[in-house]
């Protein structure tokens, strides 16, 4: 492939994956992931990726801070996943990726089919109060080690039945905290310089250009269309992690 043909694939998939990321809060990784770790290998990509998500997942905390108030167990997400960020390449390394891939796929169809069949359905009080901690450090694990974290982070906010800005505040706060501790281990790694650092430039650049727009066409959607595109979303990481893995 042509240089110039490299060069439109990956900002078309950064384009697409910052619209993406402004109208549900999720899918620059997913959508990039696949586009530029064929070319550059999986360490190149996930480096080149930490900062615009960095940037991406900043922005989109300050835009919906308003929201806060919906989920009370916000702090407690967020620590919990900047644990998980921590320790996320130990805890994956002791795991068979295709068993966890296939757990994932799993707990997503479950929820995709019982959103379908009764659209109302939300965790209680009682899971969502339980289930915080595990869940941000099962996500920050997950985005730290592999940059796909949305499967779990996603499918979680969205079960909690949150308005669009307090989902995309959720998984905002969520993924920040677990992609600093990335950030920070690739730097200090010197895995992100040179080349790399100057590409993540680009990429930010591009973030900011078209974060906004996805943002405003986000607020424009109806409630139900914004739920739909989440699953979808959803649907579509669980199954690039699963066929990555395997």
């Amino acid at each position: 492939m042509a240089d110039w043909a490299v060069a439109a694939a990956v900002t078309g998939a950064f384009v697409g994956g910052s619209l993406l990321k402004g109208v549900t809060g999720l899918g620059l990784p997913p959508v990039v992931l696949p586009v530029l770790t064929p070319l550059v290998g999986v360490e190149h990509a996930v480096a080149v990726l930490a900062l615009p998500t960095l940037l991406a997942n900043g922005w989109l905390v300050w835009a919906n801070r308003d929201a806060r108030a919906e989920n009370p167990r916000l702090p407690v997400l967020a620590a919990a996943a900047a644990l998980g960020g921590a320790i996320g390449a130990l805890v994956l390394t002791s795991v068979d990726e295709r068993w966890l891939a296939a757990v994932l796929v799993a707990v997503v169809l479950a929820m995709l089919v019982t959103r379908l069949r009764r659209p109302d359905w939300q965790v209680n009080e009682t899971v969502a109060r339980v289930g915080a901690a595990p869940v941000g450090v099962v996500g920050g694990a997950l985005q730290g080690a592999t940059g796909l974290s949305a499967p779990i982070v996603g499918t979680w906010s969205n079960a909690l039945g949150l308005s669009r800005d307090g989902f995309v505040l959720t998984t905002s706060v969520m993924l920040q905290l677990a992609s600093l501790t990335q950030a920070a281990t690739l730097l200090s790694l010197g895995a992100l310089a040179g080349d790399r650092l100057w590409q993540a430039g680009l990429a930010c650049a591009v973030v900011a250009a078209t974060l906004p727009v996805g943002q405003r066409l986000g607020r424009r959607l109806q409630p139900v269309w914004f739920d739909r595109l989440v699953l979808l979303v959803l649907l579509g990481s669980a199954t690039g992690l699963l066929v990555e893995a395997l």
